[in-house]
């Protein structure tokens, strides 16, 4: 109910006078196990708790004088920002601080994954024309190519040499080695035992 209708209310009650207003008798009141069982030849469950008796006060004869009533303050209701984590009336609740973008990968990482990454694509790169030349293939990763005058032929790959000799009978040899070291190839050259053909 609304403020309206109470004044209403309270508006008829000033103005019905005390003789008008119900009275009630609380002689007429009947508990209603007896009621039910004169009335209709029902017995109550044996179960069922018997009703609790009810004392009615009797209303006042004398018309009671109310007043303006006093108006009623709405419950105050406090919001709550489900972001703040400490709620206090006399505290201002402080703000998150943004959060800081974080990169995925520091500059020490990246430049470590790099070198990673090149000394295994070299590793492939070796493993693959270290294979080949097992076989008598040529290397795929070669960046030039020497033959000599006996059909031997070394090649330059990067950071290593893939040399193919032949010897008196005929027989092919293969060797890998680093860049730095000379392979049979180069020791035959340097003896002079070989020599470059220009193509």
């Amino acid at each position: 109910m609304d403020e309206k209708n109470l004044d209403r209310i309270d508006e008829l009650l000033e103005s019905t006078s005390a003789e008008n207003r119900i009275k009630f008798d609380l002689s007429d009141i009947e508990s209603t196990e007896n009621s039910l069982e004169d009335r209709f030849g029902v017995a109550p469950e044996e179960d069922e708790m018997p009703a609790p008796t009810i004392d009615v006060a009797p209303i006042a004869e004398e018309p009671v004088e109310t007043t303006e009533p006093a108006p009623v303050a709405a419950p105050v209701m406090k919001i709550v920002d489900e972001t703040t984590t400490v709620i206090s009336d006399d505290t201002p609740v402080k703000a998150e601080e943004p959060k800081k973008k974080k990169t995925p990968f520091s500059v020490l990482q990246i430049v470590l994954i790099a070198i990673v990454s090149i000394a295994t694509l070299w590793t492939v790169m070796y493993t693959v024309d270290h294979t080949l030349a097992a076989q008598g293939y040529s290397p795929a990763f070669s960046v030039s190519s020497q033959s000599y005058d006996d059909g031997s032929v070394s090649y330059k790959c990067l950071g290593y040499k893939v040399q193919f000799m032949y010897d008196s009978n005929d027989n092919l040899t293969q060797k890998c080695v680093p860049f730095w070291k000379d392979g049979p190839n180069d020791i035959r050259y340097n003896q002079g035992l070989l020599f470059e053909v220009h193509e």
